[in-house]
């Protein structure tokens, strides 16, 4: 076959045995994303793959340039998809390729009305895990950008009253906010002392009047420490660890117990479930 000679573009739908034959001729590519692959491939087979603008893309020597997750995607799914077909591209088209920045779900997010579309994104990612995979370590979890669209779009009122309290929680120090946003939410959604989660703000927030033994003065002084590199304790799971942490200085300061060390939860809780994410 010989090379393309012009630039042509058209709309085509791409079956998997097609995806296969087009992902036959590969010359130079990056490093396949099976992590990725998979993340498409979920996409396409629960009907959430909307059209591509992003056409798949092949040079005069019909080389594929661009588009080798989705086509992977596709057999993966076992699901036929429309794309725009490119050929006829340059020789080096696939060094310009993907040379911008890719849009992340908080872009989605803003671009359709959402108020306070990053924290809003980071918040709806811990509270998708804790709704859909509780007893999941929330690093392998595969969660698509239109996953975490649609459910920021689907619950941005909880959302944002989870944000609201984290943008009034002003303290010295490194907590993780989103994960406090989330221990809100929880908190509305299954506590039974509920109607105190004010006054726990307010406390952990101002550190005016706590006794020693206080689980929010405590956890005040785990933060207080945490902000030296030397001192700061390990988290096995980043904003997974650091939910069910807040959750158990709520816990604790819910029922009046007195808390004196914090200490991170190991990953063998999420063995006990679900109820791990809710607050008593």
């Amino acid at each position: 076959m010989g090379k393309e000679q012009t630039e042509r573009m058209q709309r085509e739908l791409v079956t998997p045995q097609r995806a296969r034959e087009m992902l036959t001729k590969m010359d130079r590519q990056r490093s396949l994303s099976v992590a990725h692959v998979n993340t498409l491939a979920s996409d396409m087979a629960n009907g959430k793959w909307g059209e591509d603008v992003a056409a798949i893309a092949f040079d005069r020597d019909g080389n594929l340039v661009n588009g080798q997750h989705r086509l992977n995607a596709i057999v993966k799914s076992n699901m036929p998809q429309w794309f725009w077909i490119r050929r006829g591209l340059p020789d080096d088209a696939i060094l310009r390729i993907d040379q911008g920045r890719g849009r992340r779900a908080a872009d989605q997010l803003k671009i359709q009305g959402v108020a306070n579309a990053t924290s809003v994104a980071a918040i709806a990612s811990i509270m998708w895990c804790v709704d859909n995979q509780p007893e999941v370590l929330w690093h392998s979890r595969h969660l698509s950008k239109s996953q975490l669209t649609d459910y920021g779009l689907q619950h941005d009122d909880e959302l944002q009253e989870g944000y609201a309290w984290q943008d009034r929680l002003k303290i010295t120090g490194r907590i993780a906010t989103a994960p406090y946003a989330a221990l809100a939410i929880l908190v509305q959604r299954h506590s039974d002392h509920a109607e105190g989660f004010a006054e726990f703000h307010q406390g952990l927030s101002k550190g005016v009047n706590l006794s020693e033994g206080d689980p929010r003065l405590t956890l005040r002084n785990h933060i207080a420490m945490a902000t030296d590199k030397n001192m700061r304790n390990p988290h096995w799971g980043g904003r997974q660890s650091s939910t069910l942490l807040l959750i158990r200085v709520w816990n604790y300061w819910a029922v009046g117990d007195s808390l004196k060390v914090i200490k991170i939860p190991k990953q063998t809780v999420l063995k006990q479930g679900p109820s791990i994410y809710e607050p008593v």
